[in-house]
């Protein structure tokens, strides 16, 4: 009985986390919309305080970052994304936000490979093959 009670603690503890997550990243994509992008960022970065490993909130956080033109900062965030996630399309996005941010630094090497690994990951993407 208290093994359950205590799965029983956990579980909600950790749905709570996630549900705190999820409400920052809502928040900061309304703030997204409203092009208050410094408001954004600090909403990404308490949901990756509460869920260290949320791709959504790690995504969105590299391109409020863009935005701002913090573009260093946001080649850290899509490289730790890039290697941590096993889905396709977030990967060659994350590549694809990666050559971007490499462009505007004018590392043009850098950038042209980031496009290349999002065109392996995804060929039919016309943005990287156009970059």
């Amino acid at each position: 009985m208290k093994k359950l009670l205590i799965f029983q603690m956990l579980f909600f503890s950790l749905l709570a986390n996630a549900q705190t997550a999820v409400s920052y990243v809502g928040k900061g994509n309304q703030y997204y919309k409203q092009t208050q992008f410094d408001l954004a960022e600090a909403e990404y970065r308490k949901a990756l305080q509460t869920d260290p490993e949320n791709t959504t909130a790690q995504y969105n956080l590299a391109n409020a970052l863009q935005k701002q033109k913090k573009y260093d900062e946001a080649e850290q965030v899509l490289e730790k994304l890039y290697n941590v996630t096993n889905v396709t399309k977030l990967k060659s996005a994350a590549a694809y936000n990666q050559g971007v941010a490499y462009t505007k630094q004018k590392n043009l090497e850098a950038s042209i490979e980031s496009y290349k690994k999002a065109l392996r990951l995804n060929p039919d993407d016309q943005e990287a093959r156009e970059n």
